[in-house]
């Protein structure tokens, strides 16, 4: 993302070498990645209703037929195009009948959770610690839209993350780690 010329000031580097100053955005900055998520939602408005999602500078075009997926793409590069932005081929994949993206796989229009993450959720071991019972519920609760009554199931486990309470791991606990499993 090119930075307008009167910001660049804002990134100056001083070196031994002399005064270096950013002409674009990098992601290091505070907020760069931010700025471009705001970016991509102003060029693709009105395109999510077509099954375009973005985040970041990963976009995926779900949709049913061969012909409408060139008619979105078209649409997205033409977009991309007005906006000065660029893909680069090696980084991009098209008409996939599958893929997975953020942790989900997303097939025949419908949205699976990851098999990888699943494994590792099923070949968890029973926690030991408060912070070991965070670390399940963090990893199952990134999936809990794929389990009915998610919080109910949850809550022994979430009562043991509480300060007030020792950790006393029981057959309630062990119930409810298993469920989510």
């Amino acid at each position: 993302m090119v930075m307008h010329p009167d910001h660049t000031k804002y990134t100056d580097i001083a070196t031994e070498f002399g005064l270096f100053e950013y002409k674009r955005l990098p992601f290091g900055l505070r907020n760069a990645s931010a700025s471009f998520q705001r970016l991509m939602n102003l060029v693709l408005a009105g395109l999510n209703e077509f099954q375009i999602s973005c985040y970041i500078d990963d976009l995926v075009i779900a949709v049913g037929s061969f012909d409408e997926h060139l008619a979105k793409l078209e649409m997205v590069f033409q977009r991309l195009q007005k906006a000065n932005l660029k893909v680069k081929p090696s980084k991009c994949s098209f008409l996939k009948d599958q893929i997975t993206y953020l942790g989900h796989t997303v097939r025949e229009g419908q949205v699976y959770p990851d098999k990888k993450n699943l494994d590792s959720i099923r070949e968890a071991l029973p926690p030991k610690t408060k912070r070991q019972v965070r670390s399940f519920l963090g990893l199952t609760g990134f999936y809990r839209k794929f389990i009915p009554k998610y919080s109910e199931i949850a809550l022994p486990l979430t009562e043991l993350t509480k300060d007030c309470n020792g950790f006393k791991w029981t057959e309630m606990e062990q119930s409810a780690f298993e469920k989510l499993k």
